[in-house]
């Protein structure tokens, strides 16, 4: 019992252990459960043979060698640098990597947790994220979500470092994790404006606020130099927008180059991929809405019906098209939007009675106690709104991204380490530990 309170308390004991629990289950999952003979399919075979021509000189190109843009570049180019570690196309390289970047999640996890309620919960929040079967199962292919789910939960952190030590550092720090993540999935670039939009509501300061100094002038302060008008029961606020804006532009500055390539490539200005329009297509149009089976998922574009001619266009073209099509559809079914969207929140959260019993349903076992857990743990520590705002606004973040597109597993994998973080703040609200702050 001795050395068990030792290693709680020791913190290169318990992030050592943490490591290693984390990686092996990860490894594990990959190497033996999934054994030597792994090999990708559709987008992580799209992703594997845009890394194997990066790694080759080709550039970033499809196994057709034909330049695009059809993925975002972040992945690619890390699969990249281990296909050439590895002296040429790997797949276990890459679930090697992968299971490296699933231990940075439950790493970041911790950071996030730590900084939100303090050291004992964010240990609490480690371990949760640890042996999350969802989190483990993310890595079990060459797909992005680790790498992306990595830079989410570093954003949330340096979103609450920011949030207490707002100097241009942390922010610039922010904006760098906020690219990143542009970089590795489209939806990052929703992260950047349901992130930085939390951070404005947070240093807001109102009624319910201790009340804030008041200089030689009367005019009253608070701890991050904020202005508010004195006098009255109310305040009128004035938010200092600048950090906030030296944030946007670090996070543009990390993904402009991208975007300059694919201007000088397409002749168009491409923010993220190509892969706008076949999401937004795809997730409204008549199979969708017609098809039980299909309900709040996706179909590829050229499987409905009346849409084979956009297939036979250029990457750029299908992408115009699909983008077309799919307002078209929605304008022309507006009646419908409501059961669209409501079918997309069930897909999302998994509002639907399980497939399977135990034990091959167990991913979503632990996915419905970590969200029923996180609603009590948003409740339980209302008081600190602020802080729990984070990662309230990463959840509400790909929830708003699956109203418009699809619901399901890869759509809502990016914001359960934020679930596991306010799941860890109820389980330690209820079992009374006291925290410490970082």
């Amino acid at each position: 019992m001795n050395h068990l309170r030792t290693f709680w308390h020791s913190q290169v004991a318990f992030l050592l252990l943490l490591t290693l629990l984390a990686l092996a289950l990860r490894v594990g999952y990959a190497f033996v459960y999934l054994g030597a003979g792994y090999s990708p399919e559709l987008d992580a075979r799209e992703y594997s043979d845009i890394a194997a021509s990066l790694a080759s000189g080709r550039g970033f190109a499809l196994a057709d060698g034909a330049l695009t843009a059809i993925r975002p570049p972040l992945f690619p180019l890390l699969l990249a640098a281990v296909y050439r570690l590895a002296g040429g196309v790997n797949y276990a390289a890459g679930l090697a990597l992968e299971a490296l970047l699933g231990t940075g999640v439950v790493l970041a996890t911790y950071a996030a947790a730590d900084r939100v309620y303090g050291r004992r919960t964010g240990r609490l929040a480690g371990l949760m994220a640890a042996i999350y079967p969802l989190l483990i199962y993310a890595g079990g292919a060459l797909l992005s979500e680790p790498l992306f789910i990595l830079l989410v939960m570093l954003a949330l952190a340096a979103g609450l470092t920011a949030l207490d030590r707002p100097t241009p550092g942390n922010h610039a720090l922010l904006g760098l994790w906020l690219g990143l993540a542009w970089l590795a999935r489209p939806n990052g670039l929703l992260l950047v404006i349901f992130l930085l939009g939390w951070l404005v509501v947070a240093r807001l300061q109102g009624r319910g606020d201790p009340a804030p100094a008041v200089d030689a002038k009367g005019t009253q302060m608070n701890a991050g130099g904020r202005r508010f008008l004195a006098g009255g029961k109310s305040a009128l606020i004035r938010v200092d927008l600048r950090p906030l804006l030296l944030a946007a532009l670090a996070a543009l500055a990390v993904v402009s180059p991208w975007i300059i390539r694919n201007y000088h490539v397409f002749g168009k200005l491409i923010p993220s991929t190509t892969m706008g329009g076949a999401v937004l297509f795809g997730s409204n149009n008549a199979r969708v809405l017609a098809e039980p089976a299909l309900h709040g998922d996706w179909v590829a574009p050229c499987e409905i019906p009346g849409a084979g001619w956009s297939c036979a266009l250029d990457e750029v073209g299908r992408d115009a098209a699909w983008q077309q099509l799919g307002v078209q559809f929605i304008r022309e079914h507006l009646s419908d939007l409501p059961r669209l969207v409501w079918w997309r929140i069930v897909k999302f959260w998994h509002l639907y009675p399980f497939t399977h019993g135990f034990p091959e349903n167990v991913g979503f076992y632990a996915y419905v106690a970590a969200a029923l857990l996180a609603g009590a743990g948003a409740w339980l520590t209302r008081q600190q709104w602020r802080r729990t705002g984070a990662a309230l606004a990463v959840i509400a973040c790909f929830a708003a991204g699956a109203l418009l597109f699809w619901g399901g597993f890869r759509m809502r994998t990016p914001a359960e380490p934020a679930l596991i973080v306010l799941a860890a703040g109820a389980v330690a609200r209820v079992l009374r530990i006291n925290d410490v702050s970082c």
